[in-house]
């Protein structure tokens, strides 16, 4: 039997004009947003892991405030945005 293909939800806080960036930036990717804001976030990932371990070998293992990302996506990828 196929495995089903879960989805997931992450929300994405933003000013207006940031908003519009976005969808500019992803209409001259010709791409949907949802599309260009998890690849935008997905090729961020992993220089976010790296300061975030020396945010902490520097603060004493605290960890600064996070924002979190509003876009549907599979589980698979949001797994990757879990730290």
């Amino acid at each position: 039997m196929a495995q089903k293909d879960l989805r997931a939800s992450l929300l994405v806080r933003c000013t207006a004009e940031e908003a519009a960036a976005i969808r500019e930036a992803a209409k001259q990717e010709r791409r949907t947003i949802s599309s260009y804001v998890l690849h935008s976030v997905l090729g961020r990932i992993e220089h976010q892991r790296k300061f975030i371990d020396q945010w902490r070998k520097d603060n004493g293992g605290t960890v600064p405030p996070r924002l979190f990302l509003g876009q549907r996506c599979r589980t698979g990828d949001a797994g990757q945005l879990l730290f």
